[in-house]
Formats: C-alpha cells, sequence, structure tokens
C-alpha cells in the first residue's frame, strides 16, 4: 500500500467519523481513535459500508477482519 492509499483511508476515516454521531460513539473518544490501526481504520469503513452504517459495523465486524479488498482511488 503506497502513502497515497494510507492517506484515502485516514481522510476517508475521518470525514465518516466526523459525519457520524453513532459511530463516534461505538468507536469512543479520541484516546480510542489513537489506537486503531490504518488496517483497523480500513476494516471498519468496509463494515460500515457494507453494512449500511453503524448497524452493519457491528454486525460484520468479524467479517471485516477478514476483508482483502482493495480501495479504489481514481478509478484504479
Amino acid at each position: 500500500m503506497d502513502s497515497e492509499d494510507e492517506r484515502t483511508i485516514e481522510e476517508e476515516f475521518k470525514a465518516m467519523y466526523e459525519a457520524d454521531p453513532k459511530l463516534r460513539e461505538v468507536l469512543g473518544g479520541a484516546g480510542a481513535l489513537s489506537q486503531l490501526t490504518l488496517k483497523d481504520k480500513y476494516q471498519i469503513i468496509v463494515a460500515y459500508k457494507k453494512g449500511g452504517g453503524v448497524q452493519g459495523l457491528l454486525e460484520g465486524e468479524e467479517e471485516a477482519e477478514g476483508e482483502t479488498s482493495t480501495i479504489m482511488h481514481n478509478g484504479q
């Protein structure tokens, strides 16, 4: 994964976190967020989108651990 992919994950996670109060509640405050790795953030994004929000994240948490798809960025 290159730095552009990493930046995309960070930006998408931040936007999702800031836009959804339920997600902030589930994930906790800044202290908890600082413990998340880039892989954790990617898995949260995948589960969140796949399940249609926080509920999908909670239900799909175990499935997301095995997720290996690649982020689409600029059509690539």
